[in-house]
C-alpha cells in the first residue's frame, strides 16, 4: 500500500504584511481568510508514483507522510521554515487544496516540487552557514591553541629565568629547596626578589626626596583610603611636582593625586605625588607616595 498523507503549513507568495491586506489578498486569490502569511494544507490519497517520486519523504511502510516538517528538525528532507529565506508557493498552487478541497495527485506533485525546491535551497544555505561556522570555530580553536602555547612558553621561560636567578642569587634556603626538588623554591625565590625590588624602590624614593628638597610628612594609620587624580593643584603642589620631575630617573613616572583617608568617622584629605617605579623583578611598577606637608586645607 502506497499511502500519501499531507498536513503542511506553507508560506504564501505575495502575501502582504498588513493583516487586513492579507485577508483581502486571500479573498482575491480564492484562499480562506486568515491573518497569517501561511496556510494549512490537507490531502490524503493512495499513490505509488508519488511515493516513488519523492523517496526522501517515504517512511519504512512506503507511506508518504508530511506533517508540519518545520517541527521535524533541520535534517528533515522537506523542512521549509516560515522564518527561512525560501520560495513560497503561489495562490494558484494552493487553491485546489483550499477551494473545495478537490486537489488531484498532479496538484500534490506541483506543491511538493515547489516545496522540495525551496527545501533544497534552504538546506544548501544551511550547509554553507554550517561550513562557515565550522571554519570560524576551527580558526578560533587554532588561535586558542596558539595563544595557549605562547603563554605556556612564556611561563616556562619565566620559570627558567627564576631558576637561574635562584641558583646565582637566592638564599641558602631557596637553593636547598630547589636542589632538593621542592616546588616551594618558586615562592621563596619570588618573595626574595620582591623584597629586593621593594628595597630598591624605597631607596629610589629616598633619593628623589633628598634631591628635590620636597617637604613630605608621615601620616598615622588609617582604615581606608581612596585615590584620584588631582584636578586643580595649588602653586606649591605644582612646584613640588616640578622639583620631583627634575631629579627623578627617566623611567620613573610622577603625578599629583588627591587621597582621602578614613578612620572611624574622621576623613582627611592630602595631596601626594605618586611615583611609579619599574623594576625587573616586578611585573607592575611599584607605587610610592610622597605626602606633601601643610596641604590639608587645600582644595
Amino acid at each position: 500500500m502506497f499511502c500519501v498523507e499531507i498536513n503542511l503549513v506553507v508560506p504564501v507568495l505575495g502575501c502582504p504584511t498588513d493583516p487586513i491586506g492579507i485577508v483581502d489578498f486571500r479573498r482575491a486569490n480564492g484562499l480562506p481568510d486568515s491573518a497569517e502569511k501561511t496556510v494549512k494544507i490537507y490531502w490524503e490519497g493512495v499513490s505509488e508514483s508519488l511515493c516513488r517520486q519523492f523517496p526522501g519523504l517515504v517512511n519504512s511502510n512506503a507511506n508518504l507522510k508530511i506533517k508540519n516538517p518545520e517541527f521535524y528538525g533541520n535534517d528533515h528532507p522537506l523542512r521549509v521554515s516560515r522564518y527561512a529565506t525560501v520560495t513560497p508557493v503561489t495562490p494558484a498552487i494552493l487553491r485546489p487544496f483550499t477551494d473545495g478541497f478537490d486537489a488531484t495527485e498532479a496538484d500534490v506533485v506541483a506543491l511538493l516540487e515547489v516545496l522540495t525546491a525551496a527545501s533544497r535551497e534552504y538546506h544548501a544555505s544551511e550547509a554553507i552557514r554550517k561550513e562557515k561556522e565550522a571554519k570560524h570555530r576551527a580558526e578560533s580553536e587554532a588561535k586558542h591553541r596558539a595563544d595557549k602555547a605562547l603563554r605556556e612558553a612564556a611561563e616556562a621561560a619565566k620559570l627558567e629565568s627564576l631558576r637561574a636567578w635562584a641558583l646565582d642569587h637566592g638564599s641558602e634556603l631557596t637553593k636547598l629547596r630547589l636542589e632538593g626538588g621542592f616546588d616551594c623554591w618558586v615562592s621563596s625565590a619570588n618573595g626574595e626578589r620582591q623584597r629586593i625590588a621593594d628595597q630598591e624602590a624605597d631607596a629610589t624614593e629616598m633619593r628623589i626626596i633628598a634631591a628635590s628638597g620636597v617637604n613630605v610628612v608621615e601620616l598615622p594609620d588609617y582604615d581606608d583610603w581612596e585615590i584620584e587624580d588631582r584636578k586643580c593643584p595649588t602653586l606649591p603642589e605644582l612646584q613640588s611636582l616640578a622639583a620631583v620631575k627634575s631629579v627623578k630617573p627617566a623611567n620613573v613616572e610622577a603625578k599629583l593625586v588627591r587621597v582621602k583617608y578614613t578612620k572611624d568617622d574622621e576623613k582627611v584629605f592630602h595631596t601626594e605625588i605618586q611615583l611609579l617605579i619599574p623594576h625587573e623583578y616586578a611585573d607592575e611598577p611599584l607605587e610610592r607616595y610622597l605626602i606633601l606637608a601643610n596641604d590639608n586645607d587645600a582644595k
